[in-house]
């Protein structure tokens, strides 16, 4: 099923093979999700308040490939 609806339609965010570290706010931060977001091959590490992968308000998929 997931692999039909991701290719119906493009991701909102895709993060491929990057690194979000050192930040003094959240690492990854995304507003108001409507549809999905990709996070493949990537790292979010030590990152200051809140760190890490953020979504605030909004309704998506979030994947995370290996």
């Amino acid at each position: 099923m997931f692999a039909l609806y991701f290719a119906e339609s493009k991701p909102e965010f895709y993060m491929n093979s990057s690194s979000v570290s050192n930040n003094l706010q959240h690492g990854l931060f995304l507003e108001n999700v409507r549809n999905y977001i990709i996070v493949n091959a990537s790292s979010v590490t030590y990152n200051n308040y809140g760190a890490g992968i953020r979504i605030y308000s909004g309704a998506g998929t979030t994947t995370r490939f290996s």
